[in-house]
């Protein structure tokens, strides 16, 4: 049975939608829905590199493998497991170019396994809706893998960011969308996982822990108590914020702020700062800017867990680069 059920979002800051629609009803908003055409045009007349990304945030969006409780790569949220792949192409030189790709495709649709296709958001890419028989979420990269070197090999456009299992996609008005007239009959892509192929490990959030909580453990506290006599916490967690509110100011805007939690949680961990010093820091610094208290929290929780066997690697390394800065500004003063 073909389940071609996915999760729908109402845009980039939208991580914990319940929606869930059937392919083909997606793929009608994206031939006849005129809000979606609206903000399409919207989009598409962006001036700027930096506006079109940041307008392009307020378009909904599709996690196209399945129906997620919460947009992430942890197996525990993945709740239904689709047979529905969304292929991108990107980088065109003009919207001519993608146009006269999206004809080729269309020549070859049975042969390639095309549901649907149509183009992104900006116009100078293409999507392509396909279907497959995998069942097994754990070998998905290697799906995406395998359809990339047997369907596409060679095409510089394929992008292959987008073999993770949470991939999501915006959508963009396409009244010329096509849609397989055969689509009812289509053999999906039938996919063999080789053994000799390492499956790509699915991340464990928890790590034995019960998914909405996070506990360090005794290794953890004694490591974080030997980095405290070097570099404390608040000292760390200072200090990296300067470089992050000057590196990224972009951080705090729309669209860009749940990215930006989930990063900093990660790097967090890396540098072995314990959990509730981050989810205080995050708190702190996020919630003022209309962040949820429990998104941030249950953000915190799923990037500690996710990165737990790197916690504290990066702390080091961190330290020595806060000392050399400080070091050549000291042989700077002396005037050497």
């Amino acid at each position: 049975m073909i389940n071609k059920t996915v999760s729908y979002y109402n845009n980039a800051d939208d991580s914990k939608s319940k929606i869930r629609y059937n392919l083909d009803y997606v793929l009608g908003m994206i031939r006849d829905d005129q809000e979606l055409f609206q903000q399409t045009v919207r989009v598409r007349s962006m001036q700027t590199e930096e506006e079109y990304k940041q307008a392009k945030k307020s378009l909904p969006m599709i996690a196209p493998s399945g129906v997620f409780d919460y947009r992430n790569d942890d197996p525990e949220n993945l709740r239904e497991y689709s047979n529905v792949l969304v292929l991108d192409f990107d980088h065109f030189q003009s919207h001519l170019d993608a146009g006269e790709f999206k004809r080729n495709l269309i020549d070859n649709a049975d042969r390639l396994y095309i549901y649907a296709l149509w183009f992104s958001p900006s116009g100078l890419g293409v999507k392509v809706a396909m279907l497959h028989d995998n069942t097994t979420p754990m070998y998905h990269n290697e799906l995406f893998r395998c359809i990339r070197e047997q369907l596409y090999p060679g095409i510089p456009e394929f992008d292959d960011k987008c073999g993770n299992l949470s991939r999501t996609f915006f959508l963009s008005s396409d009244p010329e969308i096509y849609i397989n007239p055969q689509r009812d009959y289509l053999i999906p892509y039938h996919f063999k996982h080789s053994p000799s192929v390492r499956a790509t490990p699915m991340k464990s959030y928890n790590q034995g822990y019960i998914s909405n909580c996070f506990t360090h453990t005794s290794a953890e506290i004694i490591q974080n108590n030997c980095f405290q006599a070097r570099w404390k916490d608040k000292t760390l967690i200072n200090y990296i914020d300067k470089k992050w509110r000057l590196e990224y100011p972009e951080s705090y805007e729309d669209g860009h702020r749940h990215q930006s939690i989930l990063s900093r949680a990660k790097w967090l961990c890396r540098y072995g700062v314990l959990y509730e010093n981050a989810l205080a820091y995050l708190t702190g610094t996020f919630g003022l800017h209309g962040i949820d208290k429990a998104d941030i929290e249950a953000m915190v929780i799923n990037n500690y867990n996710a990165n737990r066997e790197d916690f504290g690697k990066d702390r080091m390394r961190l330290y020595l680069k806060k000392e050399s800065g400080r070091n050549y500004r000291n042989q700077k003063l002396k005037g050497e």
